[in-house]
């Protein structure tokens, strides 16, 4: 929940930060100029919008990567539906089963450190799913219909390094 609201606040400053505000008296428009904020400020203080900006281009860029690893293991994974586990029951029937990274369930969160080697750690949250598909023979549970019958939450943490996740 705390990540979600401050993510939502960081995409309201951006917004606020891009949109120019017009000025009543003159009618023009003019922008927010980070480097030239209050000079009376603390260096920190007047850096801070632009930390946040970059914060919020990183959180994008490690969503794209979230999506592509998903991806990745979906296809990877030694149960996947492709490689489904099926196996005969003590009572003759047969039961399918595989494994998959449920998509738009993921979390990501995103984090600057102090390091120069590590600027930013990344932690995505996501939902693994078995699925289970009983039949009489074995081809027909291979392509009946599955339900979910285990949900198990999956949490990853990355390194952007060297312009990359890893």
């Amino acid at each position: 929940m705390k990540s979600t609201a401050g993510m939502a606040f960081a995409a309201i400053l951006v917004a606020i930060l891009l949109v120019p505000t017009a000025h009543a008296d003159e009618g023009k428009t003019a922008t927010l100029d980070v480097a030239a904020a209050d000079p009376g400020k603390a260096q920190g203080e007047a850096l801070q919008p632009r930390v946040k900006d970059e914060l919020v281009k990183m959180h994008a860029h490690f969503k794209r990567f979230a999506k592509k690893r998903i991806a990745s293991l979906n296809r990877n994974h030694l149960h996947s539906r492709s490689r489904m586990k099926v196996e005969q029951m003590p009572n003759g029937h047969w039961r399918a089963r595989y494994h998959e990274y449920a998509t738009n369930t993921e979390r990501c969160r995103v984090r600057k450190k102090s390091s120069k080697q590590v600027p930013y750690t990344g932690t995505m949250i996501l939902e693994e799913r078995v699925y289970e598909s009983v039949a009489e023979t074995r081809t027909e549970c291979r392509t009946g219909d599955f339900s979910v019958v285990e949900r198990k939450p999956n949490y990853v943490i990355f390194r952007f390094q060297n312009g990359s996740w890893k």
